[in-house]
């Protein structure tokens, strides 16, 4: 397997060519860095990620960050989401004119591909001629995947350290090369609140065993989860698991529409903890071949942790009736 990677720095760029000024900015510059085509790329392939889909939303925060940054004052905002946009901007901001030297630093690290082998532990073996790309901007705290791109935050970068940034890069590559290979499979019915939260768990949970443990500080570092709740799930999964397997009867079983369990899987992220136990369990029991065969498969990966748990506590974590449903609705 050959990797090859090619970097994208428009969004750097086109954000230098706004803030690189001696005159005062008004909305209206900030406007024309979200109508260039780097900024636009980037709303629609992350913006509905967090909820924020509209250029106003995001001009507005920038330009919060741009008149903090101006005023020499930081940011003292408390909502998570509104932090984690406005810090890096003013940190960017600052160091505007050190920014082509920070993506380089960057990219070289990248380039050594440290992160792979991690990412490749837990998928099934690859072959041929891999491209990754990697587009590089300041937007937030944040590092995803959406349509083979690696978006990265320059500013959320540099701030966590060297094992911490290879931890997430080897995360976000195994869902890289889970989409690069199509190995995802989850059923597209009437039950989309199902499906995608057993899509997401599987995916998620796999991901996180590349590194959970240095994830885990960047997780509660930067507010995505509250201070020692993944120590809680993790020293307590049956709980978590019994209030889950009670949810799910209650949207399947009961039919009761008022139950969104993606929604309960994504409260303060819980879904990593989760995930990520219910795929180390299964590797404990049957052993990482049995894991990797559930890559992209979230029916399997729900089975095989039943199993799993059932060998380990004498009962099943989900019930009979909830198991037979769930194959019903994947192989309608």
């Amino acid at each position: 397997m050959n990797i090859i990677l090619k970097h994208n720095i428009e969004g750097i760029n086109d954000f230098i060519k706004v803030f690189q000024s001696n005159t005062i900015l008004k909305k209206a510059d900030i406007k024309w860095l979200f109508d260039t085509k780097s900024y636009e790329k980037l709303l629609n392939l992350f913006g509905q990620n967090i909820g924020l889909t509209k250029k106003e939303e995001w001009i507005d925060l920038f330009y919060e960050a741009y008149i903090l940054n101006l005023n020499s004052e930081g940011c003292v905002e408390k909502d998570t989401l509104r932090k984690n946009i406005i810090e890096p901007v003013i940190w960017a901001i600052s160091n505007v004119d050190k920014l082509l030297n920070y993506t380089e630093e960057i990219m070289n690290f990248i380039d050594k591909k440290t992160y792979i082998n991690r990412a490749l532990r837990y998928l099934p073996k690859i072959e041929g001629n891999i491209e990754l790309n990697f587009y590089y901007y300041i937007f937030m705290y944040n590092a995803c995947v959406e349509e083979n791109i690696v978006l990265l935050d320059l500013p959320f970068a540099k701030k966590i350290n060297e094992v911490q940034l290879t931890a997430l890069l080897a995360h976000e590559m195994h869902h890289y090369l889970k989409d690069y290979l199509n190995l995802s499979e989850y059923s597209k019915n009437a039950f989309n609140d199902v499906t995608l939260t057993l899509w997401a768990l599987e995916n998620e949970g796999i991901a996180d065993m590349c590194s959970f443990e240095s994830l885990w500080a960047i997780y509660e570092e930067f507010g995505w989860t509250d201070k020692g709740l993944i120590t809680e799930i993790l020293e307590n999964t049956a709980k978590y698991i019994s209030d889950f397997n009670d949810k799910m009867q209650r949207k399947i079983i009961n039919e009761d529409d008022s139950i969104n369990l993606y929604e309960f899987i994504m409260q303060n992220q819980i879904i990593h903890p989760l995930g990520y136990k219910m795929a180390k369990t299964i590797e404990r029991d049957f052993g990482i071949e049995e894991l990797k065969r559930c890559v992209g498969k979230p029916l399997e990966f729900i089975l095989k942790f039943n199993q799993a748990y059932e060998l380990e506590n004498g009962i099943y974590a989900f019930d009979e009736n909830l198991i037979e449903r769930l194959i019903s609705i994947y192989n309608s």
